[in-house]
């Protein structure tokens, strides 16, 4: 709630004669916004009915979260997760790149929580800016959550962010893991989230590669690494 929160409404002229009491009347309020994240009120929605604004006929008070629907976090969109070695138990830098519908606020912070089987380990797992966040972002590890504060000092625009985690530890066995769990949130409260779909694809090394591949995985023209010099041009 911020000081243009609406606290109340006077809407006179509902019933052009007496209203009977099993008359329906529905209100329908137009151009009001809903905050820019996932929050449900707990604050008391009171009603109250009186003839000529003075006299009163009849009150009542309802918990609002029980009147109006809790809100949804917005959808993250175009996610990907890659890493700079995707082959079993390699120690790599791991990219996690995505985009939120609309813009993020300023002060938002960004959780990511990686699947089981990826090793991260907090004082040994690095994180960095690489696209759409702040250079001077900073990360707490606790477990498989990554907590990025400091990423957004102003506020972004719609767009791709991308965020290097290095020092990250692959599975020991060729195979799709997932899904990493992203949410980016104003102090506690959801703004966008995604759970499931985010998949990160651990390769078997190939061996030989086709040129210009030097080290390859997955198949013999997936290069991890080139040849030098190569036959292309």
């Amino acid at each position: 709630a911020g000081n243009d929160s609406l606290t109340k409404i006077i809407i006179q002229g509902v019933c052009s004669s007496a209203c009977g009491n099993t008359d329906v009347v529905t209100l329908q309020l137009s151009n009001l916004q809903n905050p820019p994240y996932a929050v449900s009120s707990g604050d008391n929605l009171e009603l109250s009915i009186f003839v000529q604004t003075s006299y009163l006929v009849n009150q009542s008070t309802y918990v609002a979260s029980t009147v109006i629907p809790a809100l949804q976090g917005g959808d993250i969109l175009y996610y990907s997760v890659t890493a700079t070695d995707p082959t079993p138990s390699a120690t790599s830098t791991m990219t996690v790149q995505f985009a939120p519908e609309s813009n993020v606020l300023a002060g938002s912070i960004v959780v990511i929580v990686f699947p089981a089987a990826i090793g991260i380990v907090a004082g040994t797992t690095t994180c960095a800016a690489l696209r759409g966040v702040d250079a001077g972002l900073s990360c707490a590890i606790s477990g498989q959550e990554v907590t990025i504060s400091n990423a957004f000092p102003s506020e972004s625009l719609p767009g791709y962010l991308a965020i290097d985690f290095g020092n990250v530890t692959n599975p020991s066995s060729a195979s799709v893991y997932g899904s990493f769990d992203i949410s980016i949130k104003v102090g506690s409260y959801v703004a966008y989230s995604r759970n499931s779909g985010i998949d990160f694809e651990v390769l078997a090394s190939i061996s030989p590669c086709t040129d210009p591949c030097a080290t390859c995985a997955g198949s013999q023209t997936h290069c991890l690494s080139c040849t030098i010099p190569s036959d292309d041009p």
